[in-house]
């Protein structure tokens, strides 16, 4: 384990230094860290001040230290610099005890970003986050503070991020199950967690399949997220603070979540306006590939189960005489010439049918233009792709207006 540690230059105190009930008495809480924890190597970053006063001190205590220079931080380009030096000291694959203890102005500030940054660029292990908090001491001796878990705000705001923002749920899961199997090995007084691991399956199920395109996986999936979602809550509160307050915005998925259709009877019109749902928030997420293709197959589901054949809603016959209709209905107002099939009649004697045809024609265009990924000489610029799939959503809920009973039953 390698120790990361600034060097003071004002007075240091003699004090009991108090870890996990062991102490160490001494002025100089490297040489505390040093009994307290494995360390193989201990770099001081010093300023030329501290060089001057307390490193020779600190250098006769601490077994096989090493100077490194640094400027004092006085403005933004010292602090760059500063940056830049304590991330020149560690190595990809590190183990990093940070002691903060003698950070002066600015300097844990800048050592909290330099973690996180070494976390992600240089894939470190922050086994340890300390300070010596002095100002704190009591009869007792002088608590080292663990500050470790402040290190993993961050990497639970780029969780949440993720998901929230980008629909991927993979680094969320993998720190909540990380936080359940971290108690169950500690063992420790209270009760370890139960239910994140299990949870945070369920987000990553919803996300996998939104990415994907599969309605009804997601639409389930997105229920089973709020199943038993209080004993979540109590565990994230407890285990994971850092999540609760942006656990409303997880909370929001709720207006997505759905029960499979019956397999008899296939899909109702509060499912399918749910599905739409589905559509409106993969565009509003930027997945304007899978919306549209997901776009054009809930179109035909629409037209289902408004002809009342729910319940062969998955039926590939069934799907493709729909198909065929409407873009024979589409090629009708091109005046071009088509095959008319066994609904064609019915479905042009349905009110706006031919407004529901052109809007098929402009979503199998873009769903077209999509898929081939501009392997064509009449592809769209990728600007005018993004603002059509953005227009997605309320071409679509005119398509449902248009063929959903008034009494649809959608919320």
């Amino acid at each position: 384990m390698k120790c990361l540690s600034f060097v003071g230059s004002g007075n240091l105190h003699e004090t009991n230094y108090c870890w996990e009930g062991e102490c160490c008495r001494t002025s100089i809480v490297q040489e505390a860290l040093f009994q307290f924890f494995p360390v193989d190597e201990v770099v001081l970053f010093t300023t030329e001040g501290a060089a001057a006063t307390n490193y020779p001190m600190v250098a006769g205590r601490v077994p096989g230290c090493r100077k490194v220079g640094i400027p004092d931080g006085r403005n933004e380009e010292e602090l760059w610099e500063i940056f830049r030096i304590i991330c020149d000291e560690v190595q990809p694959g590190d183990e990093i005890l940070f002691d903060i203890t003698h950070g002066f102005r600015s300097l844990p500030f800048v050592a909290f970003l330099t973690m996180a940054y070494l976390k992600d660029t240089k894939k470190v292990r922050i086994c340890r986050v300390v300070y010596g908090a002095y100002e704190a001491r009591d009869e007792t001796g002088t608590p080292i503070f663990d500050l470790t878990g402040f290190v993993s705000i961050l990497d639970w705001f780029a969780a949440v991020r993720s998901f929230v923002e980008h629909v991927d749920a993979t680094y969320l899961r993998d720190l909540l199950a990380g936080i359940q199997a971290e108690e169950h090995r500690q063992r420790g007084d209270g009760a370890p967690p139960t239910h994140l691991a299990r949870w945070s399956k369920r987000l990553q199920n919803f996300t996998a399949a939104v990415r994907l395109s599969r309605p009804v996986d997601a639409l389930s999936a997105a229920r089973d997220i709020f199943g038993g979602l209080d004993s979540v809550g109590e565990e994230i509160a407890a285990f994971v603070p850092a999540l609760d307050p942006v656990m409303d915005r997880i909370s929001d998925l709720n207006r997505l979540a759905a029960a499979p259709p019956d397999p008899q009877r296939g899909p109702d019109w509060g499912h399918v306006e749910r599905q739409l749902r589905l559509i409106e928030y993969q565009v509003e997420k930027g997945l304007y590939l899978q919306a549209a293709t997901l776009a054009r197959e809930w179109m035909v589901t629409t037209l289902i189960v408004r002809f009342g054949d729910a319940a062969d809603w998955l039926d590939r016959e069934c799907r493709s005489v729909v198909e065929r209709t409407l873009a024979g209905g589409a090629k009708k107002q091109w005046m071009e010439c088509f095959e008319p099939t066994e609904l064609s009649s019915r479905f042009e004697t349905l009110e706006g049918w031919d407004e529901m045809a052109a809007t098929w024609d402009w979503v199998t265009r873009l769903r077209n233009d999509l898929a081939h990924c501009g392997m064509s000489r009449e592809a769209s610029r990728v600007a005018s792709l993004e603002r059509r799939a953005k227009g997605l959503p309320e071409r679509l809920r005119e398509f449902f207006t248009a063929n959903a009973p008034p009494d649809h039953g959608a919320e």
